[in-house]
């Protein structure tokens, strides 16, 4: 059975022959208290809270350039102890100490990795060494553990678990995000980016909820782990919101020493500008808009004429007045122009039916512009009704909806989601030379 013989070192005993053949029992490291041990691995990191975790220094180099480098520049001894590695392979060669936050990081859940002084042991450093704990220290361990078990491909620990209680929702997400942070501080993000990104995802609905609830909140952490879905999903909503004249901390992004996270805030601008072109084509559209059973081409031996007019002067009709209604929108300041970004007159032609030129106001229309008594008949109405439909479709660019919070084709949100993102255009890919 394996039993302790250090504050963090667990061990247990097997039976083994020496060079004589003479059997003897020793203790073999079996694991430790807190963290983990992968068997073989050349790292040792450790805390003076009794955390330990050993890994494969492959593991621990292709985690960021950073940790290589560390390596690199502190190639430790060759770890040895009397009676704890009996393994196969070269041992533990590197020891690092989890120590005192960096002095540029605000966020003191940030720590130092130093190499273990080897000088005053003769290059000899005891596994069985009794670590003092450090309370202070429990917080920031719990999250260098769940990030080196992602390093290793090991089933990350989270201690915040996804609850049918949504009022969990908020730590379960906080968690993974300051994993991702220290990740990030170390240039280990894409060592991470994976497991984060499904374990938001393990939200489901819920998620897209607070997506669309912080969209700038979301462009950051979907940049950090060069998540595409996350990203698509908090850029449309980022983009309808400043388009139609509602709040969004942009100051979030230019905050940041990332410059792929500063260049958001630059991607952002280029699609509210592409919105607007959107729009103005869209505006323009509905001006220029003709049913299409309207459109009568000359062809061979074929040539339209005053029967043809005559058959459809219900359409004629209805199309000067919807038309009219445009342009007074317009003129109004209604259109793209407008406080809420158009949002009020795309909405109201996206419903069509009673939503304007209603009955009412035809009334009072036609008692200050008296027509034919064609202008109250049944046709005339079905007429206006089957325009009303057609015209939507000049808004078919704009009402796509590329949000996962909710398929709202009538825009319920208050602003448009139409705006998405083109493979070249993600951060990662504009500005590769990123730490992560």
């Amino acid at each position: 059975m394996p039993r302790a013989r250090a504050s963090n070192w667990i061990y247990s005993r097997k039976v083994e022959e020496d060079e004589n053949g003479k059997k003897k029992v020793v203790d073999v490291l079996a694991g430790f208290k807190k963290g983990f041990r992968c068997p073989g691995g050349e790292v040792v990191i450790f805390t003076d809270s009794g955390w330990a975790w050993q890994m494969s220094a492959k593991d621990f180099r292709n985690a960021s350039e950073e940790f290589d480098i560390l390596l690199q520049s502190h190639p430790g001894p060759l770890i040895k102890s009397q009676r704890t590695e009996k393994l196969p392979g070269a041992g533990i060669r590197y020891a690092w100490k989890l120590g005192p936050p960096a002095e540029n990081f605000e966020d003191h859940r940030i720590r130092t990795l130093k190499p273990e002084s080897t000088t005053a042991r003769k290059n000899k450093i005891s596994l069985e060494e009794v670590l003092i704990g450090d309370p202070e220290l429990e917080k920031a361990a719990l999250l260098y553990d769940t990030m080196f078990r992602i390093m290793c491909s090991s089933e990350p620990q989270f201690q915040d678990k996804l609850s049918l209680d949504i009022s969990m929702d908020q730590k379960f997400i906080q968690e993974a995000v300051a994993v991702l942070t220290i990740a990030c501080s170390h240039g280990a993000a894409k060592a991470v980016s994976m497991v984060l990104e499904n374990h938001f995802l393990r939200l489901g609905q819920r998620l897209w909820t607070y997506v669309a609830a912080n969209p700038a909140f979301w462009l950051i952490v979907a940049t950090r782990i060069k998540s595409t879905i996350l990203f698509k999903d908090a850029l449309c909503h980022a983009v309808g919101l400043i388009d139609s004249r509602q709040f969004i901390d942009r100051e979030e992004f230019l905050e940041e020493n990332d410059p792929q996270i500063k260049d958001v805030c630059l991607l952002i601008e280029e699609k509210i500008r592409d919105l607007s072109k959107l729009k103005i084509k869209a505006e323009e559209d509905l001006l220029r808009h003709f049913p299409a059973e309207m459109y009568h081409p000359a062809a061979l031996n074929y040539t339209p004429d005053r029967s043809v007019y005559s058959g459809q002067i219900y359409l004629w009709m209805t199309r000067s007045l919807v038309q009219q209604w445009f342009v007074s929108c317009i003129s109004k300041d209604f259109h793209h122009r407008a406080e809420d970004g158009g949002m009020l007159m795309y909405q109201t032609i996206r419903k069509g039916g009673d939503a304007y030129l209603t009955d009412d106001s035809l009334g009072s229309f036609n008692q200050a512009f008296v027509m034919s008594g064609r202008a109250n008949s049944k046709p005339f109405h079905d007429a206006l009704k089957s325009h009303k439909e057609t015209a939507k479709t000049c808004l078919n660019d704009l009402m796509v909806d590329y949000s996962q919070s909710q398929k709202n084709k009538d825009a319920v949100l208050g602003y448009l989601t139409c705006m998405t993102v083109n493979e070249h255009e993600y951060p990662w890919i504009r500005v590769p030379d990123a730490r992560n």
